[in-house]
């Protein structure tokens, strides 16, 4: 098995992975990941997370690919789960550096390897060590939740499937988060979503891709968010009742879009089909003339 291919079947055990089932888009990821934060010449918390990104969308956490230094002595990147916390979304430093530190982390190896090196992607970043962060960030909240009909690949671009790429708005943020997005109908494996998303207040819209048929069933997105200490807040969550006609094999109900629990639902499929027999009476009509 080729290492691409190794990727793509191992990243069930990474950080940061778009878990959504059966959607393989992994087999034209990257074996080496982005950097995305630390961002060079910040401060950070000594139990900052460390956040890559493939070049498919997929977060890793492949620790071997990346090299970190502290204060010029050579460190380790370690699952943030190992620490017993509920997440698995970055890496921490081992041994934890302490305030006033200096660290380096690269996924291009040594200083002088990054600077001779010709892949876009390369970084090499240097960031200095603060005071230690315990306070969660802010309750996220959900603004929308909205889902398309799509035809999604199964492996590698074959055997494409009916899907619903549910839309979950929220609310923007003034810093770099985490967030962790399930979206399924509750007692029933949801498929998950981890996105980084930087500092700023837009409001922002995260896209789960879903291949079960929830048509009849009361599906529910919730969000987690993570600050870049690996601090959690409040989770917060909406949800909307699929109607039993909703389903995957109907290409005519093109949305559906609800805020709440129980919100509005929009009946396309009984609007669309109601057209079609309005101009199909009218060209009867005209061609009995």
């Amino acid at each position: 098995m080729s290492m691409t291919r190794a990727l793509c079947f191992g990243l069930a055990a990474t950080v940061l992975a778009l878990t959504t089932p059966s959607v393989a888009q992994a087999c034209s990821c990257g074996a080496v990941a982005a950097l995305l934060w630390p961002a060079d010449g910040v401060t950070v918390p000594p139990n900052t997370l460390v956040v890559a990104e493939s070049d498919c969308e997929r977060l890793l956490a492949f620790g071997h690919q990346l090299s970190v230094w502290v204060d010029g002595v050579e460190a380790a990147l370690v699952d943030s789960s190992a620490d017993g916390a509920s997440h698995s979304h970055g890496l921490v430093i081992e041994p934890t550096p302490v305030e006033g530190a200096e660290v380096q982390v690269s996924n291009c190896g040594t200083q002088q390897q990054c600077a001779e090196s010709t892949w876009p992607l390369a970084r090499w970043v240097s960031f200095t060590i603060g005071a230690a962060d315990n306070v969660p960030p802010v309750v996220p909240s959900v603004s929308s939740l909205a889902y398309d009909l799509v035809t999604a690949p199964l492996e590698c671009g074959e055997n494409p499937t009916p899907a619903r790429d549910w839309s979950v708005g929220i609310e923007g943020s003034a810093e770099p988060l985490l967030y962790e997005v399930s979206v399924g109908p509750q007692g029933e494996e949801p498929s998950v979503r981890v996105a980084y998303v930087e500092a700023g207040d837009e409001d922002l819209e995260i896209v789960v891709r879903r291949l079960a048929e929830d048509a009849g069933s009361d599906v529910c997105a919730t969000v987690r968010v993570f600050d870049m200490a690996g601090n959690e807040a409040e989770s917060a969550s909406s949800c909307h009742e699929l109607a039993q006609d909703e389903t995957l094999k109907d290409s005519g109900c093109a949305c559906s879009t609800s805020g709440s629990r129980g919100g509005s639902r929009v009946g396309w499929t009984g609007l669309l089909l109601g057209l079609w027999a309005f101009r199909r009476r009218r060209r009867s009509s005209r061609s009995g003339s």
